[in-house]
C-alpha cells in the first residue's frame, strides 16, 4: 500500500547557480556553481519519499545520456523506482535553469510523453494508493480526477505556468480536488486579476482547500470561510528558490495525511518550502524529516 501516487513530468535539470544576473543577448555569464539534478515534478515525491511516506511516482524516463543521468540520481534518493516508466525509445525532458539566488530563469526541452503508458501505471497502481498528487495539465490530458474517485483517493491538483490556461478551462479540476495548490503568478494568470488576494477570493469560490504560494512572503490558505496566511521560515538569505513550491506541496500533502489541522499543516508546508531555497536545485540530501521539523517549530512560535 502507498500513502501516495504522484504523477507529472521529471527534467534534467542543468543548474548554473550564483550567478551574478541574468546573461544579455550575445554575451556569456560565468556562474560560481553547476549541479545536475532530477526536477520539474520529481521534486514532489521525492520530498514525500525523504518525509517517510511511501510514494509511488509515475513519470516517463528516456534513454538519453540525461535520462540515465537522473535514474541514477533518482535511485539514490531512496525514491520507489518501480513506478517509473524508463522507455529506451523516447528522449528526457531538460531545462537549463538559470539562479540569481531569489530569481531564477528557465530554458526548457519537452520531450514526447507515453501518455498511454503513464496513465495503464496509474490505473494499475491507483487501487493501493491513500492520496493522488498531481497536475493541472495532467488532469486535462488523462481522466485523472475520475480515477481519483473511482479508487477512493483524496486529491491534490497543483498549477504549473501556463498562460493559455485560464480558470474556465480547470473550474471543473479545481471543485473535484480535495486541494487545489497555485503560486501567485499562476494565480493571477489564471483568473485574470492582479492580486493573490484577488485570485484567492475567485478561486476560493471553486476550491475545497486552496493554497496560493508567496514565494519569500508565506502562503495564504483558503478553506470554507477559513484563511490562514502563513510566513515563510527565516532561513537567511536564499540561495535557490528552485523547488520551494513543490516542497511545500510535499509538507502540505505529509500534513495532510497526517491528519492534522489546517493551520498545523500551513505552516508544515511552509516549513518545508522554506528548507528549499538553502540549497541549490529541487532536493538535496540536507532535506530530512528532522530539519523540516524544526523550521516548523521556529514557524510555530512567530
Amino acid at each position: 500500500m502507498y500513502d501516495v501516487l504522484s504523477t507529472g513530468i521529471i527534467c534534467c535539470d542543468l543548474i548554473f547557480a550564483k550567478l551574478d544576473k541574468f546573461p544579455e543577448l550575445g554575451k556569456e555569464m560565468a556562474c560560481e556553481e553547476f549541479l545536475i539534478k532530477a526536477g520539474g515534478a520529481a521534486n514532489t515525491p521525492v520530498a514525500l519519499t525523504r518525509l517517510g511516506m511511501k510514494t509511488a511516482y509515475v513519470t516517463t524516463i528516456g534513454g538519453d545520456a540525461a535520462g540515465n543521468i537522473i535514474y541514477d540520481y533518482l535511485k539514490k534518493t531512496g525514491l520507489d523506482m518501480s513506478s517509473i516508466i524508463y522507455d529506451e525509445k523516447l528522449r528526457t525532458n531538460v531545462s537549463a535553469v538559470l539562479s540569481i539566488g531569489k530569481e531564477r530563469g528557465f530554458a526548457t526541452y519537452f520531450a514526447k510523453p507515453n501518455v498511454e503508458a503513464e496513465f495503464a501505471r496509474i490505473c494499475e497502481l491507483a487501487p493501493r494508493c491513500r492520496h493522488l498528487h498531481t497536475y493541472m495539465h495532467d488532469c486535462l490530458k488523462m481522466p485523472l480526477v475520475e480515477t481519483a474517485k473511482r479508487h477512493n483517493m483524496t486529491l491534490s491538483v497543483d498549477t504549473a505556468w501556463d498562460e493559455n490556461i485560464k480558470l474556465k478551462d480547470i473550474r471543473h479540476i479545481i471543485e473535484s480536488a480535495d486541494m487545489f495548490m497555485t503560486n501567485e503568478v499562476e494565480a493571477c494568470s489564471l483568473t485574470g486579476t492582479d492580486t493573490p488576494e484577488e485570485a484567492l477570493e475567485l478561486l476560493g469560490q471553486y476550491a475545497n482547500i486552496l493554497v496560493v504560494k508567496l514565494g519569500g512572503k508565506g502562503s495564504i490558505v483558503k478553506h470554507r470561510e477559513k484563511i490562514i496566511r502563513v510566513p515563510a521560515a527565516d532561513v537567511g538569505e536564499a540561495l535557490d528558490t528552485t523547488g520551494a513550491g513543490d516542497l511545500y506541496a510535499a509538507g502540505f500533502i505529509y500534513g495532510y495525511l497526517k491528519g492534522w489541522n489546517l493551520e498545523e499543516i500551513a505552516r508544515f508546508a511552509s516549513a518545508s518550502g522554506s528548507l528549499a531555497v538553502t540549497f541549490y536545485g529541487g532536493m538535496d540530501e540536507s532535506y530530512t524529516l528532522e530539519r523540516v521539523t524544526e523550521l516548523y517549530e521556529r514557524i510555530k512560535s512567530v
